[in-house]
């Protein structure tokens, strides 16, 4: 596995590709489509892109044995390393690629790993037990149009 962080536009093009073709069928039967819809615009547009750059995080390709396999979002605070997002491609999934970059943030930045994850992800929630996270609260983050997403936040310790 190998993370090439994003930096030129055809790089942030193939992470918004991706997204528009992982997050229906990671998020179906989890949240309505029109959610689906709307995270898709807010995290993914050229826009969200921007202002999730303007607030310090950094984005990064994934690589599988040379082949473009998903991609992380993330962003450093003082004691954690924000892990905002983490989509692999479905050939890609069950390769202990996500256990590697979990390996490879703490080693790089010898902190702990925090993220959300929809409570209703069950496997994602799975996976993240699994993998040594634990749930250390629930947060429930208000989106337009009444829509709300009832999150777990989750730390590995580094």
């Amino acid at each position: 596995m190998e993370l090439k962080e994003a930096e030129q536009k055809e790089e942030f093009l193939k992470i918004q590709s991706m997204a528009r073709s992982i997050w229906p069928h990671v998020y179906q039967g989890v949240i309505p489509p029109e959610q689906i819809s709307l995270l898709l615009d807010k995290y993914f547009s050229d826009q969200g892109i921007n202002h999730f750059l303007l607030e310090g995080y950094r984005y990064f390709l994934i690589y599988f044995e040379g082949k473009e396999a998903g991609f992380i979002a993330i962003k450093e605070y003082p004691d954690y390393v924000y892990l905002d997002k983490l989509y692999l491609k479905e050939e890609f999934r069950r390769h202990h690629i996500a256990s590697d970059v979990f390996d490879h943030l703490i080693a790089v930045f010898n902190k702990d790993i925090v993220l959300n994850v929809n409570q209703n992800n069950e496997a994602a929630v799975k996976t993240y037990l699994a993998k040594g996270f634990k749930i250390v609260k629930n947060e429930t983050i208000k989106l337009k149009d009444g829509m709300v997403n009832n999150d777990y936040v989750m730390r590995k310790k580094a």
